[in-house]
């Protein structure tokens, strides 16, 4: 991945890092689970 973090750690520079309250939710990365989403929420697309 082309991720800028590792780049500043590795030229010195402080990261700020908080911990997440509350766990992620679910993913919708593909159009079936874009669909079961509508489908809880009550949209008809």
């Amino acid at each position: 991945e082309s991720l800028e973090q590792p780049r500043a750690l590795w030229h010195g520079q402080r990261i700020h890092v908080a911990l997440a309250v509350e766990p992620a939710g679910v993913g919708v990365d593909t159009p079936e689970d874009l669909e079961k989403v509508r489908r809880l929420l009550g949209h008809r697309h």
